[in-house]
């Protein structure tokens, strides 16, 4: 999440709302952090209170969040510049790793952009 931060570009996340709960210690922090930094993010989360709690606060958070129906995933995907982060979002083994590989973002963000087309506003 620091990595991310450290890019100051726009982030397209694949999420579940359960890294709210599981990141609890973290994410507001982050959230505070890249609005200061003026990174606009952009979200995918499954339909729930979580999330329409979430998109309620999208614009003082710089962020755009829209939700998919029968989306279900235990994991995080943060695609921004050249690199990929990766979050598995288990409560007692929450592990995370960073991928730099400018064809596997690409590949990525091609990937994010038909489900955002797909998702309910």
């Amino acid at each position: 999440m620091e990595d991310i931060l450290v890019t100051k570009q726009e982030t397209k996340v694949i999420s579940t709302s359960k890294i709210f709960q599981i990141l609890t210690f973290y994410f507001p922090e982050y959230i505070k952090r890249r609005r200061k930094l003026k990174m606009k993010s952009r979200v995918l989360q499954e339909d729930s209170p979580e999330t329409k709690e979430l998109k309620s606060k999208d614009k003082e958070e710089l962020r755009e969040t829209r939700s998919l129906k029968g989306f279900n995933i235990n994991s995080a995907i943060f695609i921004y510049g050249e690199k990929i982060a990766l979050i598995k979002l288990v409560e007692k083994e929450p592990i995370g790793i960073i991928l730099t590989d400018k064809t596997l973002a690409k590949d990525q963000s091609a990937i994010f952009e038909v489900l955002w087309k797909a998702a309910k506003e």
